[in-house]
């Protein structure tokens, strides 16, 4: 049985006996003491990345570098999001908030463990609590609904897309966090004409409950689609291919995951498609801080 307080590690009880956690700075575990003797049941030291360098173990414990899980027979290191490799220092998924942690979505508490903690698998804590992470850096990130937060990826996200002329797509994912409920999405870069939100999944144990995708710019003689050699472009009289509404495609796959697909059309509209009643809503427009933005 282990014992927690907050997110800290406390104690581990085995065949009656306590034996409590003993962690540096950055809540590595470098000791557990046999409570009945006063005694050094473990001992651990680290490279600065986390990699086991030796060890004495008298009682078998889980949770050793940053206080997360390690996995016995890989080595691996799970933090609630994603899993990381103390050998290379780098996490094994891009990281599902993107570049909202950093630019390098793989890459380990900046390059720097010794001075910065990541709790979650998401983004660097700078010496605040997790409380204080959620009220600061992380208000960026959650939202109270997922309304607001379709709404604040729709932000980012579509004026990639049509400067790039490049489909962008993630899912909406659903987390307590703190004891409430909070919102947040995924991102990944896909082509001119397909993104596939299902490789960009919520992570650890967050709920998806929708996903969403943008269709680029609707301007036929964008760089992106003339250096794409099967690109067609649409002759004098014929028809606009429509970029605002959903394919085929599109609803095929939400109605194979059960669960609502947005569009953040070229003209800043958002639409939804629901699985359920096979029917396509207006959800609003994207909002930008300024008009600067939109072009």
């Amino acid at each position: 049985m282990f014992v927690w307080l907050g997110d800290n590690l406390l104690a581990l009880e085995k065949d009656g006996v306590a034996f409590n956690y003993i962690a540096d700075g950055n809540k590595n575990i470098t000791q557990l003491i046999d409570m009945s003797s006063g005694s050094i049941a473990n001992r651990y030291d680290y490279s600065p990345f986390g990699q086991l360098i030796a060890d004495v173990e008298t009682v078998e414990n889980p949770f050793k570098f940053s206080s997360e899980y390690a996995e016995k027979e890989t080595g691996l290191v799970y933090y609630n999001y994603r899993y990381y490799n103390p050998v290379n220092g780098k996490w094994l998924k891009r990281d599902p908030i993107q570049e909202a942690g950093g630019f390098n979505i793989y890459g380990f508490t900046y390059g720097n463990p010794i001075s910065y903690i990541d709790n979650l698998g998401l983004i660097i804590n700078f010496g605040a609590t997790i409380q204080g992470i959620a009220n600061g850096i992380m208000k960026e990130i959650y939202s109270d609904s997922e309304k607001e937060a379709i709404e604040k990826q729709g932000k980012s996200a579509n004026k990639k897309s049509k400067k790039e002329d490049i489909e962008y797509c993630g899912a909406v994912c659903k987390t307590c966090l703190d004891g409430k409920i909070k919102f947040f999405t995924t991102m990944g870069k896909g082509s001119l004409y397909k993104c596939e939100p299902a490789n960009f999944p919520c992570p650890g144990k967050s709920e998806t409950v929708a996903y969403w995708h943008t269709h680029g710019n609707d301007d036929p003689d964008s760089d992106i689609k003339k250096q794409n050699p099967f690109y067609i472009k649409p002759q004098k009289g014929e028809p606009v291919p429509k970029y605002d509404k959903f394919s085929d495609g599109d609803k095929d796959f939400s109605k194979k995951q059960k669960v609502p697909f947005y569009l953040f059309t070229p003209q800043d509209n958002i639409k939804k498609y629901d699985p359920s009643t096979d029917a396509v809503t207006e959800h609003g427009k994207i909002s930008y801080k300024n008009k600067e933005n939109k072009k």
